[in-house]
């Protein structure tokens, strides 16, 4: 047990580690720039060599607060939608249904990051796709796949929290914010 409960009392088990007790470091816009360059392109200046879904998946969370999970259970259904509306408003609101406790939330997204979205379903996500399909395996409604960067068994497969959240990782010990604990 964690914890023993008594009428008066909470007690912490001598078994487990003391908590924590330190407070998180906000971060300056300028290291968040300095990381979000070490993620690699936006969409629009993407090459051949690179990816822009790293970007794109960390400007997702940051700009709408969602969770590594909640963005990488996207679905691209809901984007297609917000995607059609012309002309698109400064923000423009997507239900989630894949979040922490499953309690469906609304999420507003800046038209500059749905700009930079429709640039990766166009061509990073269409060319993973292809490949994918032409791999005869079955369709997934996700936003974010794996790029055709990717091992060809993995290539436009749905891309899991854990690669969000190393590819945010890498770029965060890259950028030189690291620290060890």
């Amino acid at each position: 047990l964690s914890h023993i409960t008594s009428p008066n009392k909470r007690s912490q088990s001598d078994l487990l580690p003391a908590a924590v007790s330190h407070q998180p470091h906000r971060m300056s816009e300028t290291q968040i720039r300095e990381i979000f360059k070490k993620l690699g392109p936006m969409p629009s200046g993407r090459t051949p060599e690179t990816s822009g879904r790293p970007w794109l998946a960390s400007t997702f969370s940051l700009t709408t607060g969602t969770r590594c999970d909640e963005v990488a259970h996207l679905p691209m259904s809901l984007v297609a939608q917000a995607l059609k509306v012309r002309p698109r408003p400064p923000m423009t609101e997507i239900l989630l249904t894949h979040t922490k406790g499953l309690v469906p939330r609304n999420i507003f997204v800046p038209d500059s990051v749905l700009d930079q979205t429709e640039i990766y379903v166009a061509g990073e996500r269409a060319e993973a796709i292809k490949r994918d399909r032409a791999s005869g395996r079955t369709d997934h409604d996700r936003l974010f796949v794996n790029s055709p960067l990717a091992l060809d068994r993995d290539v436009g497969r749905p891309v899991t929290a854990h690669t969000l959240w190393r590819d945010f990782h890498e770029a965060v010990i890259e950028a030189g914010y690291f620290t060890a604990i």
